[in-house]
């Protein structure tokens, strides 16, 4: 009986110390690390473009997921 209860109050100590040793490595590399980046005042802001604001046509329908207009090869509507 005493030997579960030694066992038990090792393994919580030995948690204890995992933390304790986790927290300071942590510390440790926090304090060591360079620091942030200055943006410069005048820097330009990243944009997202949007491919296809204008192809209204070419997003996917709900159902089959087809776009609506077929598109052809320029040379491709004489042959049909």
């Amino acid at each position: 009986m005493i030997m579960k209860w030694v066992a038990l109050l090792l393994l919580v100590a030995n948690l204890m110390y995992l933390g304790w040793e986790l927290d300071r490595g942590t510390r440790a590399l926090v304090a060591n690390s360079p620091p942030p980046l200055k943006i410069p005042a005048g820097a330009g802001t990243l944009k997202t473009i949007d491919e296809t604001a204008g192809l209204q046509e070419l997003k996917p329908v709900y159902g089959w997921q087809q776009p609506r207009r077929v598109l052809l090869p320029s040379g491709a509507r004489e042959t049909l």
